[in-house]
């Protein structure tokens, strides 16, 4: 296993011990899975149990595990009371019903209500619902959608303080992607 395909399956532990799904020797299993020591592993699993225990924030990261895209002239949604038309929406899906909705706008139509900028990203965040929406200029449709077809693994941020922080990100070391298989 390649030191990034680790550290992101080591975030992903981390975070689905802090949501709960897993207990520490779940946690510790799949450490060992992954061919880690033994003390590396308690030293990796006491980092999960400080997040786990720290006062819960005001924001979410959950794992992206599925996505649908809806592309049309006419998808109208209501935001404030007034009907808008995006020309793509993406819903993004965690495992555990989390939910993150893009909504790309394009400025070509008549109107304030077609501008990105003037609708604010949500964020809701309780027990049993964890939703968020984005509003994006139409032309950053194609960052998002290339962003979920071809990494992995990709995580959403919901963040119910700052919704303008919400996100979709992954990561990757430097000289990974395509120019590198392409070089050798």
């Amino acid at each position: 296993m390649t030191e990034h395909a680790q550290d992101s399956h080591i975030r992903d532990l981390q975070a689905r011990s802090s949501r709960g799904e897993i207990d520490r020797r779940d946690f510790l299993a799949g450490l060992a899975g992954m061919g880690m020591t033994s003390s590396a592993a308690v030293a990796a699993a006491a980092g999960a149990d400080k997040a786990a225990a720290a006062p819960r924030l005001e924001s979410k990261t959950f794992r992206v595990t599925g996505y649908n895209i809806r592309l049309g002239d006419k998808l109208l949604i209501t935001v404030a009371g007034k009907t808008i038309a995006p020309r793509a929406v993406i819903d993004c899906t965690g495992d555990n019903q989390e939910q993150l909705t893009l909504f790309f706008l394009s400025r070509e139509r008549p109107g304030d209500e077609n501008n990105s900028d003037r609708h604010p990203n949500t964020t809701t965040l309780t027990a049993n619902r964890t939703l968020g929406t984005m509003f994006l200029p139409v032309q950053q449709y194609t960052w998002y959608v290339d962003l979920l077809r071809n990494e992995d693994p990709v995580y959403a941020t919901l963040d119910s303080s700052q919704p303008l922080n919400n996100r979709l990100e992954c990561g990757e070391h430097v000289g990974d992607g395509e120019l590198r298989e392409i070089v050798g």
